[in-house]
C-alpha cells in the first residue's frame, strides 16, 4: 500500500496518486458508507450514468442509420465512453491486487544501493511529469470541447433522420441521442448539455485513473528490470577473494546470482 509519509519512497507518487483517485481505490481505510467503499460506490455511479446515458444509443444508431457522418460520430463515443466504464470496473473490481501490485513502485523494492535509488527516483520524476501532462491533457481538452458550443452558439448540427428528413440539434458537446424530440432537445439543450458534460468528465476520470496506472506499472517494472540487468551484467567482474587463500570465491558468485534471480522473480511475480 501506499505510504503517503514516504512518498519519496515510490515511484508513483502517492500524493498524485491521491488526485487522480487510485490511491482511494485501493484504500481499504478509505471512509465507507453501508459497509462499502465510498470510493467504489463513487465509481458504481459513475458507471451507472454512463450506462444509463448511453442505453438510447442504440436507437440512435437505427435512427441516424442514413446519416453517415452522425453515425460514425455516435459509434465512436459510444464504444469510448463503454471502454471508459470497462476501465474503472476493472480497477475497482482487481483494486485489492493493485494494491499488492503497487509494492514493485516501491525504490527499495529489490535494491538499497545508491545508484539504483538514483535511478528509480529519475524514474519517478519522469512519471510524475507524465502523470500532471496527461491529467491536465484529458481536462484541457474537455473543457474546450464543452466550451465550444457556447462559443458558437447559435450552431446548429443538421441530422438526416431514417425516414429522409432532417433534423436540427443544437451543437452539444457530444450531440448525444436521446428519447426526445429536437425540439424537445433544443429547448433543454442546456440541460442536455450539462448531462454529456459529466459523461465527458466520467471518461476522462476513467481514462486517468487506469491509464496512468498502467503507464506507471510500465516504467516501474521496466526500470526494476533494468536494475537486474546491470546486476547480471556486473556479476563475476569484481574479484571476490577468499581472505585465507587468495583465490577468487566462487560461492560468494554463486550466492549472488542467487540473489539476482531471486531479485527477478520477485519483480515479475
Amino acid at each position: 500500500m501506499l505510504d503517503v509519509s514516504k512518498a519519496e519512497n515510490y515511484v508513483l507518487s502517492p500524493v498524485l496518486a491521491k488526485y487522480t483517485g487510485l490511491y482511494h481505490i485501493i484504500n481499504p481505510d478509505c471512509p465507507r458508507l453501508g459497509g462499502l467503499n465510498i470510493s467504489h460506490l463513487m465509481a458504481a455511479v459513475s458507471v451507472a450514468f454512463t450506462v444509463t446515458c448511453l442505453a438510447c444509443c442504440p436507437i440512435g444508431f437505427y435512427h441516424w442509420a442514413n446519416d453517415t457522418t452522425q453515425l460514425v460520430l455516435q459509434m465512436t463515443a459510444f464504444t469510448n465512453f463503454l471502454l471508459g466504464c470497462y476501465k474503472t470496473v476493472t480497477i475497482v473490481r482487481h483494486s485489492d491486487d493493485i494494491r499488492t501490485l503497487l509494492d514493485v513502485t516501491r525504490i527499495d523494492f529489490v535494491s538499497t544501493d545508491r545508484q539504483s535509488f538514483r535511478a528509480l527516483r529519475e524514474c519517478r520524476a519522469v512519471s510524475s511529469t507524465f502523470i500532471v501532462w496527461f491529467a491536465a491533457f484529458n481536462y484541457c481538452v474537455l473543457l474546450a470541447w464543452t466550451l465550444l458550443p457556447m462559443v458558437v452558439n447559435d450552431k446548429h448540427v443538421w441530422v438526416k433522420n431514417r425516414d429522409g428528413t432532417f433534423s436540427s440539434y443544437q451543437l452539444n458537446p457530444f450531440n448525444m441521442f436521446f428519447l426526445v424530440s429536437s425540439d424537445t432537445y433544443n429547448r433543454w439543450h442546456i440541460a442536455f448539455h450539462v448531462v454529456e458534460l459529466l459523461l465527458g468528465l466520467c471518461f476522462a476520470l476513467s481514462l486517468i485513473l487506469f491509464d496512468t496506472f498502467m503507464v506507471i506499472m510500465c516504467f516501474s517494472v521496466t526500470s526494476q528490470l533494468k536494475l537486474i540487468a546491470d546486476s547480471y551484467e556486473n556479476l563475476g567482474h569484481a574479484e571476490i577473494y577468499d581472505h585465507g587463500s587468495g583465490k577468487k570465491n566462487a560461492k560468494a558468485c554463486s550466492k549472488d546470482l542467487k540473489s539476482i534471480i531471486k531479485k527477478h522473480q520477485k519483480v515479475m511475480g
